[in-house]
């Protein structure tokens, strides 16, 4: 006669060997360091289903969500706005999001998430970190013997309404 905690640990034992069996990987989440203003940029994530069927890829800047895929949706792309984020939707897919016309505000924390479908419903996130800097101008100065680099962040003014 077989007992209830015996079966408890051999389902146990299955779930945990299939657990090993399909994992989700992230293998690299790429966001340029330092971009530029009014410029566009890449955030790439890379990633590993490893057997599992992918439920989404979401996007966040500092903690919100901008940009979701949902491979079984229809439109598979839903976009959330966002200070300083303005999406290429038509170069954007569940690897890469294209920004463009980038401001200061579009700085910060970005994360991408991934996520399998049942059973495993699976989670995996990495974060990455962006700055966008003015256009600079680079200026030397000469005094006596010391020479000093002056960097200056020039910012387009938006011109009032009349």
């Amino acid at each position: 006669m077989i007992r209830s905690n015996e079966v408890f640990v051999f389902y146990l034992l299955i779930m945990l060997q299939a657990s090993f069996i399909n994992n989700l990987k992230l293998l690299n989440v790429r966001i340029a360091n330092h971009t530029v203003l009014g410029s566009s940029t890449i955030l790439e994530c890379t990633y590993d289903l490893e057997g599992e069927h992918l439920y989404s890829v979401k996007w966040y800047k500092n903690g919100d969500e901008f940009f979701r895929y949902l491979p079984k949706s229809k439109p598979s792309i839903q976009v959330f706005e966002k200070s300083g984020i303005y999406i290429d939707i038509d170069k954007s897919n569940s690897n890469e999001v294209v920004l463009k016309s980038l401001e200061l505000s579009s700085s910060g924390t970005y994360r991408c998430e991934v996520s399998a479908e049942a059973p495993s419903f699976q989670t995996v996130f990495q974060d990455r970190d962006m700055i966008t800097v003015g256009t600079y101008v680079t200026v030397t100065v000469r005094y006596y013997i010391v020479e000093y680099d002056l960097i200056v962040f020039l910012k387009k003014k938006k011109k009032k309404k009349k």
